[in-house]
């Protein structure tokens, strides 16, 4: 049977590919199979065809695997951030040693044995640096998985509390304000990013990316920011017009009311 877009079939999960994708066959046929976990029966449906694979997401789980579980995030899977909400700890830890394994064995040509992967003590609030996305209507949040649709995320888990309060005075920044998000498409509207830092002291420093000179009101910003961070030592705002979401130019950081400092940063892209 050829396989076509829009089709449906019922597939079991033999395993996991790239990405943390199930692993299925349709005669004999690869099928990667988006929020699928090994060993489970489900019901699924073709979004892509390749000449040897083809990709698919869930439509309905007709046998549940033991390891699946409860997403513990109100923005799961809908935003992009996280890929294993829906499984348990260990088995993600699995999960990820195959993929190392297969990626020596068969990509590698190496005969090395992966040892078993030692978990985090802590796999709540451990990130260190958080970039949120902002869109044109001022969603502050993280990119949906293969999109640069933002998707509002008040409460990630994943984050430094420090991080979720910063995000959250930009947002009250914004509306109080009225300032807009930067679209994309047109290249229009000023505050693009935020990216918070913090190390094991509780210390963050903050930014934000704007597309343009100079913010309005800055100072209300500034305050909002260091009521939500007050062990930021210091917080900036970086301007660009460049279209692409990967450069951070020039910024003038402030830090409690001192004179401005010219620094020079990078930035990764998000999402």
């Amino acid at each position: 049977m050829e396989l076509a877009k829009n089709q449906e079939h019922t597939v079991t999960i033999e395993g996991y590919g790239e990405g943390g994708m199930g692993v299925a066959r349709i005669d004999g046929r690869v099928v990667f199979v988006h929020g699928a976990l090994r060993g489970e029966k489900c019901r699924v449906l073709i979004l892509k065809t390749l000449k040897s694979v083809a990709f698919a997401k869930v439509l309905e789980v007709l046998e549940p695997s033991s390891e699946r579980i409860e997403s513990d995030c109100p923005y799961f899977p809908r935003c992009g951030g996280c890929t294993y909400r829906h499984i348990r700890y260990e088995e993600e830890l699995r999960l990820k040693k195959q993929r190392v394994q297969d990626n020596l064995s068969r990509i590698g040509g190496s005969d090395v044995t992966v040892e078993e992967i030692l978990g985090a003590q802590d796999t709540l609030r451990y990130r260190n640096k958080a970039q949120y996305p902002v869109s044109k209507d001022g969603a502050v949040g993280f990119y949906r998985a293969r999109t640069h649709e933002v998707i509002e995320c008040e409460h990630c888990l994943l984050v430094k509390p420090e991080a979720a309060a910063a995000a959250e005075a930009l947002r009250e920044y914004m509306q109080s304000c009225r300032v807009a998000g930067y679209d994309e498409k047109t290249g229009r509207g000023l505050v693009r990013h935020l990216y918070v830092r913090s190390n094991a002291a509780g210390e963050s420093l903050v930014c934000v990316l704007v597309n343009g000179d100079k913010l309005p009101k800055e100072d209300r910003l500034v305050t909002l920011l260091r009521d939500a961070c007050p062990s930021a030592p210091a917080s900036c705002w970086a301007r660009t017009r460049k279209r692409a979401t990967s450069s951070l130019a020039t910024a003038t950081a402030r830090s409690g009311g001192a004179t401005d400092l010219r620094i020079r940063s990078a930035a990764r892209r998000s999402g």
